[in-house]
């Protein structure tokens, strides 16, 4: 257990509330399962990543030779680019469109089939692949029920949903439908199915389901009985489950299914656990806030949320510990622990017996490392950090999520773009149009202009509108069209390469009618958007690059306040050369406006 010194220390780098991750016990649950399931040959433990996709865990899955079980593109390609090996990675799932396929098959990974819309997608890669081997598993709709005949599955669901039915009339259309796709085998049968009750029988009825279809159905071809995961997990006493079974007592349910069948070819017996090895890997601590007494009930508010320790909201009250912030005598009674947002359910604790903790105290919570992280949303307040014991020190596996962490996916640009109007003295900004593109085009192909731009590409039609088209998802981009008080398009300015966490940006400006050249006009247009990005728009600094060769502008630009930051030699090829560039940069201090008239609407 942390001190309370300890845990002010963590916070400095860490913020409150944190996640604790102890990987000794995570890997402790890994050996424990490989030692109760090491006496079937060919053992395989495939992490269930839906669990806890923190990359450092499964950093340690993969160092441990463990196998990566995914059920989307994005937990694949998670998978990939923590160095799973693809060979090793099993891909599940209901929703598999496909390039998922494509993908896993090219890489030799397994693939579960859900439904029948897969077989189309397997089709299409036969086609596409003609005489490679196409090496894919099935997953099994399992029908766990007890001797009454009262459903076992999770919520007690008459049915579940996943996975082929294998009753005959059911299952002899999809064999069918298998021989009529060239080179396939099924050499993977998959049978997790979630149970309300995670008892030993159903891992018995699941393992002897698969056996009985590979043994009837293609005893020359499966290699792997993947029975799932689900199984319980090392389970506190305050979670008020009793006689939870052992790793040992699932591993010889399963085995003696398996040894029980007289085999062609052994297949490797799976398993995909997931809260069993991360539950009790993490724990979460949360600061307390305040104290209140309502209607002769304690309620103490902390900077966390029910969200961080349960996401589902269950009724248990999770394992937890009080460290008090000094050695101040505390009262004992019942209390209640409600969270940070304004749900009136977000309780992390309710009515519990002890220790009454004071504002400034901490209180840490153990098993909360299944489907917390995975499932808590940016909802009022940002995610926490993820922190894990290194040495003597703690090493930061994930950072407290910041404002533009949460909503740097979103597009900022698309009111700013409808709505601004910038009016000056001679000129007036307007957001960039659909129907300006042809007018822009001709502008940037026009060899005079082209000449003054920093850009070597002719631009196309078809081109330019796929990226107007994109233009408003692009937070970093705001582009507006310059034209005269009366209305006549005369240039193109905007902001590129916006940095909202930096609050920099890069500005540029092109007149595209050479009548209006000479005029002093560059000058109101640059400051007319300078202006508008410090006032309205948040920037803090602005730089802009041009080409050595154009003091025109470089005289425009630091009439405004510019400065010359460096030359970047050689930095870009026009025209077949490669040219030099000065940057420049303008901090919002240092700005001289160089119009009178300002209106933005």
């Amino acid at each position: 257990m942390l001190s309370c010194k300890k845990i002010i220390e963590l916070t400095s780098i860490s913020g409150s509330p944190f996640y604790l991750c102890d990987e000794k016990v995570f890997v402790h649950n890994i050996e424990r399962f490989r030692r109760a399931f090491s006496r079937w040959p060919g053992f395989i433990l495939a992490y269930s990543y839906k669990t806890n996709y923190v990359p450092y865990l499964c950093g340690i899955v993969r160092d441990k030779g463990c196998w990566a079980e995914v059920v989307s593109r994005m937990e694949y390609d998670l998978a990939v680019r923590i160095g799973q090996n693809p060979e090793k990675i099993i891909f599940n799932g209901p929703v598999k469109h496909y390039g998922d396929i494509e993908q896993a098959l090219d890489s030799n990974s397994i693939v579960n089939l859900d439904a029948l819309y897969e077989l189309q997608h397997l089709g299409r890669y036969a086609m596409a692949h003609p005489g490679r081997p196409l090496r894919i598993g099935l997953r099994i709709n399992i029908a766990l029920a007890d001797s009454c005949g009262r459903s076992k599955i999770q919520n007690h669901l008459p049915v579940g949903r996943f996975g082929f039915s294998p009753v005959e009339e059911k299952f002899s259309p999809l064999l069918e439908a298998l021989k009529q796709i060239p080179n396939l085998s099924v050499v993977s049968l998959h049978g997790h199915t979630s149970s309300a009750d995670r008892s030993v029988d159903c891992y018995r009825i699941i393992t002897k389901t698969l056996a009985d279809i590979a043994q009837n159905y293609f005893p020359q071809t499966v290699e792997y009985i993947n029975i799932g995961g689900g199984f319980f997990g090392s389970v506190p006493p305050e979670m008020s489950f009793e006689n939870t079974p052992s790793f040992d007592d699932y591993a010889q349910a399963a085995c003696q299914v398996l040894e029980s069948y007289n085999w062609t070819k052994t297949p490797s017996l799976v398993i995909e656990p997931g809260i069993a090895l991360a539950a009790d890997a993490f724990s979460f601590i949360t600061r307390v806030i305040s104290l209140k007494q309502i209607a002769g009930k304690t309620i103490i508010t902390v900077d966390g949320s029910a969200f961080n320790v349960k996401p589902t909201f269950h009724s248990r009250n999770l394992p937890f510990a009080v460290i008090a912030q000094d050695e101040a005598p505390r009262t004992q009674g019942r209390y209640s622990v409600a969270g940070a947002t304004c749900m009136e359910k977000d309780y992390l604790l309710t009515d519990v017996s002890g220790t009454v903790p004071l504002i400034g105290d901490y209180l840490c919570f153990s098993h909360c490392g299944a489907y917390t992280l995975v499932m808590t949303p940016p909802f009022i307040n940002p995610a926490p950090a993820v922190v894990v014991p290194k040495g003597d020190g703690f090493r930061v596996i994930r950072s407290a999520q910041r404002l533009d962490d949460v909503f740097a996916n979103y597009s900022f640009a698309p009111a700013a773009k409808s709505a601004v109007l910038i009016t000056g003295d001679n000129v007036r900004l307007r957001p960039l149009e659909e129907k300006d593109l042809p007018t822009r085009i001709k502008w940037y192909n026009d060899p005079q202009v082209h000449r003054t731009l920093v850009v070597a590409e002719t631009f196309e039609l078809e081109k330019t509108i796929a990226w107007f088209a994109c233009l408003s998802r692009n937070p970093s981009r705001i582009e507006f069209v310059v034209e005269t008080l009366d209305s006549k398009p005369i240039g193109i300015t905007g902001l590129l390469d916006i940095d909202r966490r930096n609050r920099t940006a890069e500005c540029y400006c092109v007149i595209g009618e050479k009548e209006f050249w000479g005029k002093g006009l560059g000058t109101e247009i640059h400051s007319l958007l300078i202006r508008w990005a410090f006032q309205e728009a948040g920037i803090e600094k602005i730089r802009a690059d041009i080409r050595t060769n154009n003091p025109a502008i470089l005289k425009v630009v630091e009439k405004l306040g510019f400065e010359i930051e460096g030359t970047l030699r050689k930095e870009k090829v026009v025209d077949g050369q490669r040219i030099d560039l000065y940057r420049v940069g303008l901090l919002r201090k240092e700005f001289i406006p160089a119009h009178k008239i300002f209106k933005a609407e």
